[in-house]
């Protein structure tokens, strides 16, 4: 943690995530949460100065009904940050990524963000040490200090429509065949 952080709350469908989380020392003194982000959050509104998410916001169905959720438990003027994967520059590793996995484009971040209802978006290009080559993307927007809190997400018509189920129901098929 941070100088300034005085309370952080971490999110995950993932218990074993979680219990990897709470084995960090650094992280003692977090609230663990077990939850979908893709659903509606266990979490009241207008409670977080910042939210950040990272690895999955680009196999979101529906970006923009998570951002609003996100904005609904932000307090007004706090920030939401995502870190969200572009296509991989070199053409072959591309060719192989797309087969797998979806890759927004820096239009299609900003556009989600401000469809949300978003201010100020902003975003810059994140590489790492194996593609020094642009890699992905990291863009902030602002709650507007106006701005009303979005209302709770709506839960999927079936519980077998959650990216989570969708994910452990692949994941069942892959290992039994």
């Amino acid at each position: 943690r941070s100088r300034g952080v005085k309370k952080l709350t971490l999110l995950d469908q993932s218990a074993q995530m979680l219990d990897q989380a709470k084995a960090k020392p650094p992280l003692a003194d977090c609230a663990f949460v077990l939850a979908d982000a893709t659903q509606p959050l266990p979490l009241e509104a207008a409670r977080f100065d910042r939210v950040v998410s990272s690895g999955f916001f680009y196999y979101l169905p529906n970006p923009v009904e998570v951002l609003r959720e996100k904005m609904r438990v932000l307090k007004p003027g706090g920030k939401v940050l995502v870190m969200g994967s572009l296509a991989p520059k070199p053409r072959l590793v591309r060719f192989f990524a797309q087969t797998f996995n979806r890759f927004p484009t820096e239009a299609q971040y900003e556009g989600w963000f401000k469809d949300a209802g978003l201010t100020d978006v902003k975003y810059t290009h994140v590489s790492n040490p194996w593609n020094a080559q642009q890699y992905a993307l990291a863009i902030v927007g602002t709650k507007a200090s106006a701005a009303s809190t979005p209302p709770r997400m709506a839960p999927p018509a079936h519980a077998a429509d959650t990216i989570g189920a969708k994910i452990r129901r692949l994941l069942a098929r892959a290992t039994r065949g």
